[in-house]
């Protein structure tokens, strides 16, 4: 289901930029706005978890600066029967997590210091529904994280805003 709700909203987001292009340029400002849609969607397929992890000023971490927090997400993807991700640490007190990467093998694992700070091994490791660092990893089975990332980077700003709008809105 998140595969079609990508490619649909990729398909409007598409189709507006083709729009714009058609109002300001006529048939050729469609087509350039056409390659440059294209282009994007591209570009951001291959690099929107560079881009959130770079928007959240995102370090990698490996064994010899973060020994607890990357064992832990080592055994984690050991039990999921998962590649190792990525591992990287953000500056921030308030707890939160997310796993990013186009898929399995080109994935990255993200907590915040406050999280590290606030929860014990255990708690980040339980998958209860809270949104932590096992939760996040084992979302890379079924590539939950992938149409996100790429809405992401693509539909940062307005649009953003007027879909988190549109979403809070309905029942």
């Amino acid at each position: 289901m998140n595969h079609i709700k990508t490619a649909m909203l990729l398909a409007a987001l598409t189709a507006i930029f083709v729009a714009m292009g058609a109002l300001i340029g006529g048939t050729g400002g469609m087509l350039i706005a056409f390659i440059f849609a294209l282009g994007m969607n591209f570009y951001t397929y291959w690099n929107s978890d560079k881009m959130v992890l770079r928007m959240y000023g995102a370090r990698q971490v490996d064994e010899r600066t973060a020994p607890d927090y990357y064992n832990l997400v080592r055994e984690l993807a050991r039990r999921a029967e998962l590649p190792m991700p990525a591992v990287y640490i953000m500056e921030s007190a308030q707890p939160n997590a997310f796993a990013t990467g186009r898929n399995p093998q080109n994935a990255a694992v993200c907590a915040s210091t406050g999280l590290l700070q606030a929860m014990s091994r255990e708690e980040i490791a339980r998958r209860d529904g809270a949104r932590t660092g096992a939760h996040q990893e084992l979302r890379h089975a079924d590539d939950d994280h992938r149409g996100r990332d790429w809405r992401r980077g693509v539909d940062a700003g307005p649009v953003h805003a007027i879909r988190r709008h549109v979403r809070r809105r309905q029942p």
